[in-house]
């Protein structure tokens, strides 16, 4: 069925499961922060807390898949455009710049990009827009939200 001969999937695969270190490390705080939040009511009966962490995992893990099929379709058209060298030593340059001002941002030395809180506000606008035309139950919003 699948040709462990070839380099490519298995580098793939080791990638795949390398990369679960970091979501354990970065995504379970976030998960978990979540569901502490969504649960702290104590006198909610436990099937609503259940369903509550179906929502939010159910959205983060789409919200991943989706993210993912979309940055790997439209990079994987875009960068077979490009010299290969080039494009990678590109990404890794924008990559560390981002985390570096991210970085310095989070400790006050530099500003924080607006740029990011206008795009998610207006993607956040949008998806509610979209869930009362559509008249969704207000839980459908906690998988809406992890999606963007």
């Amino acid at each position: 069925m699948f040709d462990f001969d070839q380099p490519l999937l298995i580098a793939g695969l080791l990638l795949g499961v390398s990369s679960s270190l970091h979501c354990f490390g970065m995504c379970s705080g976030i998960a978990a922060s979540l569901n502490l939040a969504a649960t702290s009511n104590p006198n909610q009966p436990a099937r609503n807390i259940y369903l509550t962490t179906l929502l939010i995992n159910s959205g983060r893990i789409a919200g991943y898949m989706t993210a993912g099929a979309v940055v790997g379709g439209v990079g994987s058209s875009i960068f077979g455009s490009f010299d290969r060298s080039l494009m990678h030593a590109v990404l890794r340059w924008a990559a560390a710049v981002s985390l570096g001002w991210i970085g310095l941002s989070m400790i006050g030395l530099l500003p924080f990009p607006t740029i990011f809180y206008r795009v998610a506000s207006i993607v956040s606008d949008l998806m509610n827009a979209i869930a009362n035309a559509m008249r969704l139950p207000s839980v459908i919003g906690l998988l809406m939200s992890e999606a963007v």
